[in-house]
């Protein structure tokens, strides 16, 4: 487990690249919450799309960026930016209900309550796409037609032999089989090969759930953090995005929830935080569970 002192973006540059598993972070919102210093940032998008485009380097080819936000209208900023400056590609929106929340702050409220929190999931871009392309495009060199003669030998391989991802597809199993019998192709891989290329699928481990999560932000808090997660709702989304000893990197570390549950979990950690005195309580709770041995790098 490596925890980190310093700005985020300075120390991001030592991180080698294709070398995170899971992104899970939960950065400043930019609203100014109970004043805090650290929750206002200047220029707040364009330091959150460094941040990203940093995330995008670290991140293995099958990694997943998840990472918290409650504010619209900075959200549709931050989506369009990242659309247009990086490579990421959207994947889902899971909201995160406060229900415990309703009742006491909001008793005297009347407009639509925002109980809620969100978490945004990016994953590379499809690189499972790419590799059908490229397989296929073997295929046609080993083929030695035109792809006008492939389509008027099989009418409905046509999209398989197609280069560009809009117009790209793979056939279905019955002309896939005729394209290697009609052309006598050796050594091919088997259609649900190409479906899944498992090495370069990013994670889900669990079953089909809904993108809606109920999470008691109140209860068994760990920490001196204003805005810490539950550990319940962290525990879901790692075992759900990674494996064991897989390495999980949070840049924005507040307290150290995301450490907490990665060390339950065994996952390996890496955890930048700006904040000294937050840095220095995650510090001390992971010394506590490690019994003191816990090594810490500051910068």
């Amino acid at each position: 487990m490596e925890l980190l002192h310093g700005n985020c973006l300075d120390l991001l540059n030592n991180v080698p690249s294709n070398s995170i598993n899971l992104i899970l972070t939960d950065p400043p919102y930019n609203i100014n919450h109970n004043n805090l210093k650290w929750d206002k940032i200047d220029k707040y998008i364009d330091f959150m799309i460094n941040v990203f485009k940093q995330s995008y380097r670290v991140l293995k080819k099958n990694g997943s960026l998840y990472f918290f936000h409650n504010d619209f209208k900075q959200l549709a900023q931050l989506q369009n930016s990242i659309e247009k400056e990086t490579n990421f590609k959207f994947n889902r929106i899971i909201t995160i209900t406060k229900d415990c929340y309703v009742p006491k702050i909001y008793k005297k409220s009347k407009s639509w309550i925002n109980c809620c929190e969100y978490v945004l999931v990016y994953i590379k871009e499809d690189m499972i796409e790419q590799k059908q392309i490229e397989y296929f495009k073997s295929l046609h060199k080993a083929i030695g037609k035109t792809k006008a003669q492939i389509k008027k030998d099989i009418p409905l391989a046509d999209h398989a032999f197609r280069i560009s991802k809009n117009n790209f597809s793979l056939p279905t199993e019955e002309t896939y089989n005729k394209i290697i019998e009609l052309y006598n192709l050796k050594d091919c891989k088997t259609l649900e090969e190409l479906r899944t290329y498992k090495e370069l699928n990013y994670v889900y481990n669990e079953k089909s759930q809904p993108n809606y999560i109920h999470a008691n932000f109140k209860k068994n808090k760990l920490t001196t953090h204003p805005c810490e997660k539950p550990q319940e709702l962290l525990e879901n989304l790692i075992q759900t995005a990674s494996n064991e000893g897989d390495t999980i990197l949070d840049m924005f570390m507040g307290c150290g929830s995301c450490a907490i549950a990665c060390k339950k979990l065994n996952r390996r950690f890496i955890g930048i935080e700006k904040n000294k005195e937050y840095y220095d309580e995650v510090k001390n709770i992971i010394d506590n569970i490690n019994g003191g041995n816990e090594q810490a790098e500051v910068q």
